[in-house]
């Protein structure tokens, strides 16, 4: 999305920029929480000592990807209103796919 020139008639390349590192610091900070969320699971586990660091990560991690969604929906497909994307809502009990009446909007645009 970056790389490419999607956005070059869009936004300046500032806006682009700052996109792009609010984009990197929402991924960076999915990963980080991911990866601690792995390392207690991993280990050896103490149920009493870290039940709520677990569920605590859980919220952060589903509050962290609901944002990215956000950005990706929001912040960058948003611009691209001439050609149409649209991504599966973001739920954290799984996926759900796009409405067919979505679907056949997207394929005819």
């Amino acid at each position: 999305m970056f790389e490419d020139d999607l956005l070059r008639d869009k936004i300046t390349t500032t806006e682009k920029e700052m996109k792009q590192v609010h984009f990197e610091d929402l991924q960076q900070q999915i990963e980080v929480t991911l990866e601690r969320l792995s390392q207690i699971i991993e280990g050896p586990f103490d149920e009493n000592k870290n039940r709520l660091r677990v569920i605590d990560l859980t919220v952060l991690a589903n509050t962290s990807c609901r944002n990215m969604y956000d950005c990706i929906q929001n912040d960058l497909f948003s611009l691209l209103w001439l050609i149409t994307h649209v991504i599966t809502p973001y739920n954290s009990n799984g996926v759900q796919r796009v409405p067919e009446s979505q679907n056949n909007v997207a394929q005819h645009m």
